[in-house]
């Protein structure tokens, strides 16, 4: 197993020593600066500071209800009927427990084509912790009997804090997130991580720009993928323009993504890189955008992560 820490301070590298195969004999070792340190006081580190962000919260709602309080301090009463109908309320209500975490398209290109489906749910009412669930699909459309390929199953649960009046608009904090193939054997393909993910937007007239910067601690590494964290390093960088063409063409959106490989995320020749665009067009009635995608070089695939590839991929955008 191999493992990058990333945090404010430094990044070291996990070495890990695995002397039989039963499991008897198992050692960990942090190069050059955390020599000994074990992977449960990382995971430790990661509950603290959430559960300390999750108190900050806490007391920052709390201030907010004070604010809203009557002279005599008696706090209003909120209503869960918004519409004065108990049934389409409910229902309401009801329908507006799961929304999109994560793109969803389906890109179509021989030999393979892409589906990305994902969603996230609030766990807690008025409390900013989320469920995520991501699921990446690599269809053979071109083959006789439409095999898929591989498939990424990407389940995490996350804390969002909200940042009012910055252009830092949220914080992130990954509390696990989990990424398999669901394969067995030597096809086998999984790794778990923690991140924070800082996520930026500045506006002009009539564009917006969105920039995210996600910054992760790989762990548990598959015996069969040992040294994924070569090529999928331990930083994801997003940027995406927003309405690029105003009064052209509708809800057009310009994203470029980049994953550097290597231990400490400077191994450009190794990292993953993608570029998309998706527009409407004026005046056609087609809810989902179309969908243009170009993806280059490793970690596209859990299954062929090591693999260098090129993909130029078109279809719709939900």
């Amino acid at each position: 197993m191999k493992g990058v820490l990333t945090g404010a301070f430094s990044f070291s590298r996990l070495a890990v020593s695995d002397e039989s195969v039963d499991g008897t004999s198992l050692s960990f070792v942090f190069d050059p600066f955390y020599s000994g340190l074990v992977k449960t006081q990382t995971r430790d580190f990661f509950i603290i500071v959430f559960f300390l962000v999750s108190l900050l919260h806490g007391a920052m709602g709390r201030a907010e209800v004070s604010e809203d309080a009557k002279p005599g301090g008696e706090v209003p009463i909120q209503t869960p009927l918004a519409s004065g109908h108990l049934y389409e309320d409910l229902k309401d209500r009801d329908d507006n427990t799961i929304f999109r975490h994560k793109p969803v398209y389906f890109a179509y290109s021989n030999p393979l084509t892409k589906v990305q489906l994902s969603f996230r749910s609030a766990l807690i009412d008025d409390w900013p912790l989320y469920f995520g669930y991501t699921q990446v699909i690599f269809w053979k459309l071109g083959e006789d009997s439409k095999p898929f390929l591989d498939a990424t199953y990407n389940p995490e649960f996350f804390y969002t804090w909200t940042i009012k009046g910055h252009k830092l608009k949220t914080l992130d904090l990954g509390i696990w997130e989990h990424q398999s193939n669901g394969k067995g054997g030597t096809d086998s393909r999984s790794f778990d991580q923690s991140y924070l993910r800082f996520n930026y937007a500045f506006e002009t007239r009539s564009w917006v720009i969105a920039a995210s910067a996600k910054l992760s601690y790989m762990y548990n590494n598959d015996q069969e993928n040992q040294d994924i964290d070569d090529y999928i390093g331990p930083w994801e960088f997003n940027l995406k323009f927003i309405q690029v063409f105003p009064g052209i063409i509708d809800k057009s959106e310009l994203g470029l993504t980049a994953h550097p490989g290597g231990q400490w995320g400077t191994d450009w020749a190794k990292g993953g890189y993608e570029v998309s665009y998706s527009f409407r067009l004026g005046g056609v009635r087609v809810v989902p955008a179309f969908y243009i995608q170009y993806f280059t070089g490793y970690g596209e695939t859990l299954l062929t992560y090591n693999l260098k590839e090129d993909q130029y991929r078109f279809g719709l955008l939900f």
